[in-house]
């Protein structure tokens, strides 16, 4: 390709980035919030919430004129014996109450236009380390926007049926350090990504180092594993990123009892 073709191609690419970026970010700070409760207060039988149990755990369909939707949950946890039938009975129900507050929001939702069928979908992962169970649970609703609103929940808990956040497991100014770490690896994902010929497209104020912005996150061994939603950290384009960190890489943040095996 000639020289001029090919620096318009790259040029309308960063462009194109850009400019879905831009309106990704605004979109990503309004949006998800909508059908991503965790306060909601669900009452009533499991009659009103009827599931289908599968190997892959509880399975919850509704179809109707207006919306579909179809989740996944778990029914069991599998965390130590030690925490006892009570332990894993608070922590399903959490999760569940999670997905029930999705599902309830999800129905609330305006689309503001007629004859739009609304999807709505949900599913999960489980992830275990030496001292913890997590769960992630990946969302994705579609009610007639330019995309759907993907993001993820995640659920991390210890052997004593406990729910942990980062704070219970790293120490020290350790947001200042993830926030480090997640910037320098997604720009270089999105840069393989993109062959290297397109400059990353990010959003700094998705790596700033808050809570919030780290709230998403499991263990997977020794590994830490931290989640961003599409428009967080990068334009729709690049999708959502994952960033891995090895736990004894960041010792000095760790607390001592999640370093050993």
């Amino acid at each position: 390709m000639p020289s001029n073709n090919r620096n318009i191609v790259i040029s309308g690419v960063v462009v194109a980035l850009l400019a879905i970026g831009i309106g990704g970010w605004m979109f990503y700070t309004r949006e998800p919030q909508a059908i991503d409760s965790t306060t909601i207060e669900i009452e009533g039988s499991a009659s009103d919430f009827p599931f289908t149990k599968t190997t892959e755990g509880r399975k919850h369909v509704e179809d109707t004129a207006s919306y579909h939707i179809e989740v996944m949950y778990p029914d069991t946890v599998g965390i130590s014996a030690t925490a006892g039938t009570s332990g894993e009975r608070i922590a399903l129900q959490k999760m569940e109450q999670y997905v029930k507050g999705v599902v309830s929001d999800f129905k609330k939702e305006d689309t503001g236009q007629s004859g739009i069928k609304k999807t709505l979908e949900m599913g999960y992962k489980r992830f275990e380390s030496a001292h913890t169970v997590s769960f992630v649970f990946t969302v994705s609703a579609d009610t007639g926007g330019a995309h759907p609103i993907s993001y993820f929940k995640t659920f991390v808990w210890n052997k004593k049926g406990e729910a942990l956040s980062l704070g219970g497991i790293l120490k020290g100014n350790y947001l200042a350090k993830l926030s480090q770490l997640s910037k320098a690896q997604v720009k270089a994902n999105i840069q393989t990504m993109s062959g290297g010929e397109v400059e990353a497209v990010i959003f700094e104020e998705g790596f700033a180092p808050t809570q919030d912005n780290f709230q998403n996150f499991y263990l997977d061994g020794t590994e830490l594993v931290l989640l961003f939603d599409p428009y967080q950290v990068a334009a729709y384009a690049a999708g959502a990123q994952e960033v891995h960190i090895k736990l004894p890489e960041i010792k000095e943040f760790v607390q001592s009892e999640y370093l050993q095996g």
